[in-house]
């Protein structure tokens, strides 16, 4: 790894990196998402973990849950001062894909452009990804499910 960040930079940048993902990916598609009753487009919104916007229980609608979990940090430097730690986790984009208003094209579409967000690619400050993994999950009652995972790691500095 070439650049030292903190927790809070390497978050904020995997959301944005994320977030550039889903916008290009929706926006460049031709697959256009409608609520059932209403027959009114959307763009399918994300849930990122800790900020309470919104309401999400709207069950005509598709939409993503976005989590990032620090797994374990291995210090590479020795001493007290700027000692330097390995740091990895686990990105995960829970897809929750309405039962009312499903295709499969907009379950790949989705699955896809969340996988493309973490395949051969790493933030300006040198977060990498590896391992982005499609999994399909059981459905709940409203909603069919997936999950978008991947491994990151990145150097952080603690001082």
């Amino acid at each position: 790894m070439s650049v030292s960040l903190s927790y809070g930079t390497a978050k904020d940048e995997v959301k944005e990196l994320f977030f550039d993902a889903w916008t290009t990916g929706l926006s460049a598609s031709p697959v256009v998402f409608k609520k059932i009753n209403t027959n009114a487009a959307y763009v399918p919104e994300i849930d990122w973990h800790n900020v309470e916007e919104r309401e999400l229980n709207d069950n005509g609608k598709h939409w993503c849950r976005f989590n990032m979990y620090n797994n374990v940090r291995y210090q590479q430097t020795l001493g007290n001062y700027n000692t330097v730690f390995e740091s990895l986790g686990i990105v995960v984009a829970r897809l929750f894909l309405s039962k009312s208003s499903y295709t499969t094209e907009q379950h790949n579409l989705l699955a896809e452009i969340c996988e493309s967000a973490f395949t051969k690619t790493r933030t300006q400050s040198c977060v990498w990804f590896r391992n982005a993994t499609i999994v399909d999950l059981p459905p709940t009652e409203n909603y069919f499910r997936c999950d978008v995972t991947a491994e990151y790691i990145y150097d952080a500095i603690v001082n």
